[in-house]
């Protein structure tokens, strides 16, 4: 608890004016100013105990030799804190240990702790411009709530990207319960993002942009509401670049659905070419796979022919009455170009398709909508380009963001991961979250140590290179 001597006493009492709005933010901005310089205080405090600790205890004497004491500098969520800390030299190896950071997770060579890092990537699964990152998170460290212009404490953009850079792709692994239902709705559509420029052999600059796969899938639709239908546990998943995208999609529906026990696939999409190739390698043999054309495109490629309200109305009515040949001579009857060519071929190539979204499951694919606000407005909106190495990196964060994931745990969680592999796999059953649980958490100590008091911790631990 912070004491009422160190924050109520330095306030400027009595208040000799009439109040306003600027009376009580004045004293909200001391005592956030004066409450994050106590916490500060106490960390610096405990992390040097920690340090004291281990330093005179019998473990370390007969592990580790002292070998010099030196200060760190680091900035947390609550500002930026300088300890001093024992380097120590294994008597085994002779390598150089520093017990506080090893134990606390303190990286070596990092300014910026990981609660400043995972809070950034949180941040950025739902908000597509790191300079605006860089703005909230500095002022937030400076101070959580000032009257003065903190644009000068604004983290840089390139500082954020490092910050997003120490994890890799997340991919997380369910809960074991898998879910059991008899359909699954599956929604694909495509978004093009722009990749850096590259130089031909004509020394001619070309863009080629890059495609990103995205799928949304639901277990039906709620109608409880009859203005507003809702998708049913909506799950998002987005792929760059992958050498085998349907074993990877049907990887990702088996982690969370019981395939054994599913009767029917849906797939509701524009009917590109690699969503019908998808889709025919997702095969089961237990389970019906059927295709879907999504309304808004036969209906756009119908008016773009038509040009008429009659005539479409007449196309319309021989296409919901699966009246193909009428429908088809009325369509060459207005074939005059190369575009009208294209819209014809659409109809015709996607016709059972466009049937049994008439007669089988009558559905709307809201992909389009999908889409716009899970990738455009986060990749797309304002004009930019990625690396292709950090594409998948982000496309994952805002996959599991959307998929209502604590986006904090997962990359505080994917921080452990050195090995070569571009993707981190997190298992959720094997996800420890013992440490957020107040009733199990190591007490802390409750004597300062400058307070001129020997420091006294709850119980002592046996063995103090596991303080936690």
């Amino acid at each position: 608890m912070i004491t009422q001597s160190l924050l109520l006493n330095d306030l400027s009492l009595p208040l000799n004016q009439i109040g306003r709005p600027l009376t009580f933010a004045k004293v909200m901005e001391e005592f956030s100013y004066k409450g994050e310089q106590y916490i500060r205080d106490k960390i610096k405090e405990y992390l040097e105990y920690v340090d004291h600790v281990f330093r005179n205890s019998d473990q370390r004497s007969s592990m580790y030799y002292v070998k010099y004491t030196k200060p760190r500098t680091i900035i947390t969520m609550f500002g930026e804190i300088t300890y001093t800390r024992t380097i120590y030299k294994d008597l085994l190896n002779n390598k150089n240990f520093c017990y506080v950071d090893e134990k606390l997770g303190i990286d070596k060579r990092i300014r910026y702790t990981s609660d400043v890092a995972c809070y950034a990537a949180e941040a950025y699964s739902d908000e597509n411009s790191m300079i605006k990152i860089g703005n909230e998170l500095g002022n937030l460290i400076h101070s959580k709530f000032s009257l003065k212009d903190n644009r000068d404490y604004a983290i840089p953009r390139q500082t954020i990207y490092n910050l997003l850079k120490r994890s890799k792709q997340i991919r997380i692994k369910p809960l074991k319960e898998k879910t059991v239902i008899d359909e699954l709705f599956i929604l694909m559509d495509e978004k093009y993002l722009p990749d850096h420029p590259i130089k031909d052999d004509k020394d001619n600059t070309k863009r080629n942009p890059t495609m990103v796969k995205s799928v949304l899938i639901v277990e039906g639709i709620d109608k409880t509401n009859k203005n507003r239908h809702k998708y049913i546990n909506p799950q998002y998943y987005s792929s760059y670049g992958s050498d085998d995208f349907p074993s990877e999609l049907m990887e990702y529906l088996d982690n969370h659905y019981d395939l054994d026990k599913v009767k029917t696939i849906h797939c509701l999409a524009d009917g590109a070419n690699w969503i019908k190739e998808t889709f025919k390698q997702m095969k089961m043999p237990n389970i019906k796979y059927r295709q879907y054309l999504d309304k808004f495109h036969f209906h756009q490629s119908l008016w773009r022919l038509c040009k008429d309200k009659d005539i479409y109305k007449f196309a319309v009515d021989y296409l919901y009455h699966n009246d193909k040949d009428n429908l088809y001579k009325l369509l060459n009857s207005l074939n005059n170009t190369d575009n009208d060519s294209k819209n014809i071929n659409y109809i015709k190539n996607n016709y059972d398709l466009i049937q049994n979204t008439l007669h089988l499951k009558k559905m709307n694919c809201a992909m389009e909508q999908a889409i716009s606000h899970h990738i455009h407005s986060q990749f797309d909106n304002v004009p930019k380009v990625y690396s292709k190495a950090n594409i998948d990196r982000y496309l994952s964060y805002r996959d599991n963001y959307r998929n209502k994931e604590n986006m904090k745990l997962l990359f505080l969680e994917a921080l452990k991961d050195k090995s070569d592999s571009n993707k981190t796999i997190i298992n959720k059953t094997k996800l420890d979250l013992s440490l957020l649980d107040n009733k199990t958490a190591t007490p802390y100590y409750t004597t300062a140590l400058n307070s001129g008091k020997k420091p006294v911790i709850f119980k002592p631990h046996d063995d103090y290179r596991f303080i936690f």
